[in-house]
Order: structure tokens, then sequence, then C-alpha cells
């Protein structure tokens, strides 16, 4: 999806566009921009904000292709999660309701994987059957 910004002498006008209830304010070459397209709005703070969740799935990915078993990392991970939980707050009132389930949804598995590890470890080897 791309956007072209064009400048104009005329008063803004909208013909069969969606209007976004939040208006987002950029900066761009030292101008200030104002946004009122709501999937444009979302395409940016998602842009944004996907960039610092895909660094930390690239961890977690990589945390899990490894054998060893560092309660230290799986917490770091974990706060790194919270962190990137408490930024997605703050754009959570301009962000539609689509962008916020798809970024939400990356977060959760994130987390799943996570925990899912943390149990596969923690969880006791049973022997089957009686020793003699």
């Amino acid at each position: 999806m791309k956007w072209i910004l064009k400048k104009s002498k005329k008063k803004r006008k909208t013909k069969n566009q969606e209007i976004a209830k939040n208006i987002l304010e950029v900066q761009l070459k030292k101008q200030n921009i104002d946004i009122y397209q709501q999937k444009m709005i979302d395409y940016l703070l998602l842009k944004m904000i996907n960039r610092d969740l895909d660094k930390l799935i690239n961890k977690i990915v990589y945390y899990l292709a490894s054998e060893d078993n560092d309660d230290e990392e799986t917490a770091l991970l974990f706060d790194e999660l919270a962190k990137l939980r408490g930024i997605y707050r703050e754009y959570d009132k301009k962000m539609s309701e689509e962008a916020t389930l798809s970024y939400m949804k990356k977060v959760r598995f994130a987390a799943f994987e996570l925990k899912k590890r943390i149990l596969s470890y923690e969880a006791p080897k049973v022997a089957k059957g009686r020793g003699r």
C-alpha cells in the first residue's frame, strides 16, 4: 500500500475515503503533516512498532533453537515483551481494532512459545513402569 502526499493551495477535501476518528501528526523533512486516513495511521504505527517486535521475535527464535535452559534469559525476554505491550498501550487509542488484533496476536504467540519452553524444561521426567 502506498500513498503520495501532494501540496495543494486548496482546502482539504475528501472523496470516498474513510476519515479516521484520530489524527496522527508526523514530521517529515521539518514539516508537520496531519494524517486523517485510518488505514494510513495503522500502517505507519504498525510499521514503527513491528520493527521492535521483529527484533525480539528473532531473539526468541534463537533462544528456542538453542539447547540452553537459562532462566535469566527467559526472564529478560519476558520483560522485553512486557515493554512492547506498554509501547502498544501508548498507541492503542490511535490504532483500529484490526491493527490492534494483528499486533497482539504476534505478542501473544511469542509469549506462548516462551511459556511452552519453560514448561517443557520444568516438567519432571517420570520413569514409566516399575523399577526392579
